[in-house]
C-alpha cells in the first residue's frame, strides 16, 4: 500500500505558494524525488497551462519518469483534489503511461493509473 506523502508534500507546496498559484500540481519520480509545479492561467485560454505539464516537461528533460501525480486546488478553506484532465490524460499516456494519479473518491484518497480513469483509450483504435 502506498503513503500519502505525495499529498503531504503537495499540499505544503500549495501552503507555501497561495496567493500566488492558486492550482499546484506534485509528482514522485522513478529516483524517488518529489517536483512540483503550477498551473499557468493567461487572459487567453488556449494559452493556459494544467499544473502537470510542468512535472511532465521537468521529468522528461532529465529522462526520468513520473511515478505518481496529484494536482491540487485550494478553494476558500478546503484543499481540493482534482484528477486528471483529459488533456492531461493524453499527455501522461504518452509520456508517463504507468503514473499512478492520486484522486479523492468519496472522501477518500486512492491511487488510480491511466486506465481505471480512461479505460478507452482513442489512439488504441489505430
Amino acid at each position: 500500500m502506498k503513503d500519502n506523502n505525495l499529498y503531504i508534500k503537495t499540499k505544503d507546496f500549495l501552503d507555501q505558494n497561495l496567493g500566488k498559484h492558486e492550482v499546484v500540481s506534485g509528482a514522485l519520480l522513478d529516483n524517488d524525488e518529489y517536483i512540483f509545479s503550477v498551473g499557468v492561467n493567461t487572459h487567453l485560454d488556449s494559452a493556459c497551462l494544467c499544473a502537470e505539464v510542468g512535472n511532465i516537461c521537468e521529468a522528461v528533460k532529465n529522462g526520468n519518469k513520473i511515478k505518481e501525480s496529484i494536482c491540487l486546488y485550494k478553494k476558500e478553506d478546503q484543499v481540493v483534489v482534482f484528477p486528471p484532465c483529459g488533456l492531461c490524460l493524453e499527455r501522461f499516456s504518452i509520456f508517463g503511461p504507468a503514473t499512478d494519479f492520486l484522486i479523492e473518491e468519496n472522501g477518500e484518497l486512492l491511487y488510480k493509473n491511466i486506465k481505471e480513469l480512461a479505460p478507452s483509450r482513442w489512439y488504441e483504435k489505430f
